[in-house]
């Protein structure tokens, strides 16, 4: 018997003999070497500004039906402030299938945004297809926005239509139940701070909410940020003398940061339930309230929140594994050892602000520590509060888990600071709202767009799926992920300098195979009853602690025999499918079966031999 195999550890031996070809990645699935780029398909996103010119794409009256694509603009030429409307996404489309008969006729959701003259209105509204409680309808400004039809009609059961084929028909009404004079009769309900007189600005705090007037200036001290409301128009404020549900404001701020600065010009309408919100450097500024005191001046409420602080990281909780995933698994990936514990609530950074929780996905650190590593808020890192470098995660993600995608695709928008933050809260916005459909084509199409990326789609792995790998100065980030209907089978590392991307990729093929297509609440772990004994005085699995049957049987995805120790091949175990004939001792020493785990330690001095060894047990 040959004593040379495949040692992907340091400190012991996995090797997987799954009916693998040569490469580790099962005959039936092509490699990302046997496929081409798959052409992704995401909905286009909103311009952040209007174009220089201000070109449109059509243009309409009052009343009159106009029909828009995704990402036109449509301007309604009889009115005084130009307005322009966007469907700038698609949300989502329930509509019952064509051939089906439905008992509710479902549908269509997309994201509106509109604009008054040269100035894009921050916020993003939802308006659908169903009339009831007015879903259909958008009031903005004054005017109501409608759906009243949209084209083509919902397709069969299986297939989907791409953004660009839809086709919405719009109506502006002019809004009767709002007036154009906004005379409020109540009180501001925040509390004036008082006045710094040495430097002229109100001393604020974040998330308090704080008044200024035309002129006045707040300032946050210890984060040397300021805010001057340099402007407020005349008619600001609610949209009628006794309705303050609705409030109008048209005005300009400074923001500074720093040595950063910014002048702001809005346009909008808000509530007292959804606040103008506007970020800025690493803040987000809130509009809350627009009133007009009894001495006629214009008041605003704002509050300032720090974008970085909102999102709290979750104290790592401990696991003797994960499901269908274990150490043995992530020291194969990450090519280097592993704490002996799972931890149920990985975290890689950054952190997208705009999640309301982050959970974490189960995984495992390595065994090493550097501590004078530099953290860069624009590649990945460990968020996590844990002694470690490098980390894997792999994770089976259905119903609310699905939203944790959202944060790894801010590993990958992370790297572009230029990116559009729309097109992140899009894809958020269609998470929330059910629709996985375009998660890994925004995935695939975010990191193809960017230097130091490798992106290759995977066929034959669920429904579709993405390699993504990315050089970072100090290691690698590695994200494999699968659709598999309305889950997702994710493996996501950070891994050393030294690591074979092939390997890695090979790895959490498997995994994620296993993952999406058989849990391991579904693979008896019980050795079978009738295992056959070894040689005489040998009990079967003696000595054979490197890994356990339960994790075997993870590993393969079929329950096993006990492990039995390979006859002359001290400390060498293996672990066999039950549904094979369990081979003695002296029988493994001859000839190896078809499927089978084999553990063996390594010494220091020998693992550059095993690990470039491509021969296999006879």
């Amino acid at each position: 018997m040959s004593h040379k195999f495949v040692f992907p550890l340091f400190c012991f031996l996995v090797s997987l003999l799954i009916g693998v070809d040569s490469q580790g990645v099962q005959a039936s699935a092509p490699t990302p070497h046997q496929v081409g780029r798959a052409a992704w398909e995401v909905a286009p996103l909103p311009p952040p500004t209007p174009t220089a010119d201000g070109k449109v794409d059509v243009t309409t009256n009052l009343d009159a039906p106009i029909a828009v694509r995704i990402g036109q603009w449509a301007t309604i030429r009889n009115t005084p402030e130009t307005l322009g409307v966007q469907l700038s996404g698609l949300v989502s489309d329930n509509r019952c299938p064509a051939q089906v008969d439905c008992a509710v006729a479902g549908q269509v959701q997309f994201i509106l945004i509109a604009r008054l003259g040269d100035v894009i209105h921050q916020e993003r509204f939802q308006i659908g297809t169903y009339t009831a409680n007015d879903q259909n309808q958008v009031r903005f400004a004054g005017y109501t926005i409608e759906i009243t039809d949209v084209e083509p009609p919902a397709p069969p059961p299986g297939q989907h239509l791409p953004p660009r084929a839809y086709v919405a028909t719009l109506v502006v009404h002019v809004d009767d139940m709002a007036t154009a004079t906004p005379a409020p009769t109540g009180r501001p309900t925040a509390t004036p701070i008082a006045q710094d007189d040495q430097e002229q600005s109100q001393a604020v705090a974040f998330d308090q909410p704080f008044l200024l007037r035309v002129g006045e200036t707040a300032s946050i001290r210890d984060a040397n940020f300021r805010l001057t409301l340099r402007s407020l128009s005349d008619d600001s404020g609610c949209v009628s003398a006794r309705d303050c549900s609705l409030m109008l404001a048209d005005g300009t701020l400074v923001l500074a940061q720093g040595d950063e600065q910014e002048v702001l010009t809005f346009s909008t309408s808000f509530t007292a339930d959804q606040s103008f919100d506007y970020e800025f450097a690493d803040y987000v500024i809130q509009l809350t309230h627009v009133e007009q005191a009894h001495n006629g001046e214009q008041v605003a409420t704002f509050v300032i929140q720090n974008a970085l602080a909102t999102v709290e990281i979750p104290t790592p909780e401990r696991a003797e594994r994960c499901p269908a995933f274990s150490r043995f698994d992530a020291a194969a990936i990450l090519q280097e050892d592993v704490e002996q514990q799972a931890v149920t609530n990985l975290v890689f950074g950054p952190v997208a602000a705009d999640l309301q929780e982050i959970r974490g996905l189960c995984g495992y650190v390595n065994t090493g520590f550097t501590t004078d590593q530099v953290r860069d808020e624009q590649t990945a890192y460990l968020a996590t509060e844990l002694a470690a470098d490098h980390a894997v995660a792999a994770m089976l993600l259905a119903d609310e888990d699905v939203m944790q995608l959202v944060q790894l695709a801010e590993l990958i928008r992370a790297a572009n600071p230029d990116a559009d933050p729309d097109a992140l809260l899009l894809l958020q916005s269609q998470v929330a709202a059910g629709d996985y459909t375009r998660v890994i084509g925004y995935l695939a199409d975010t990191a193809f767009q960017l230097p130091g990326f490798t992106v290759e789609p995977i066929q034959g792995i669920g429904d579709e799926g993405v390699w993504i790998w990315q050089a970072l100065d100090r290691g690698h980030l590695a994200m494999f992920i699968s659709r598999y209907g309305d889950t997702f089978s994710v493996v996501v590392a950070l891994l050393g300098d030294e690591v074979d991307e092939l390997t890695v990729l090979d790895y959490a093929v498997i995994i994620a195979r296993r993952l999406g297509e058989e849990p391991l609440a579904q693979i008896p772990t019980e050795p079978t009853a009738d295992t056959p004994g070894n040689e005489p005085g040998t009990e079967p699995g003696t000595g054979c602690d490197l890994l356990s049957i339960d994790e075997a049987t993870a590993i393969l995805g079929e329950r096993v025999h006990a492990p039995v120790i390979v006859d002359d091949q001290e400390g060498l175990c293996l672990y066999v499918p039950s549904n094979e004939p369990l081979l003695s001792a002296e029988q493994a020493s001859l000839r190896g079966p078809e499927h089978a785990i084999i553990t063996y330690v390594v010494a220091p001095e020998d693992v550059a031999d095993h690990v470039t060894s491509t021969e296999r047990p006879k």
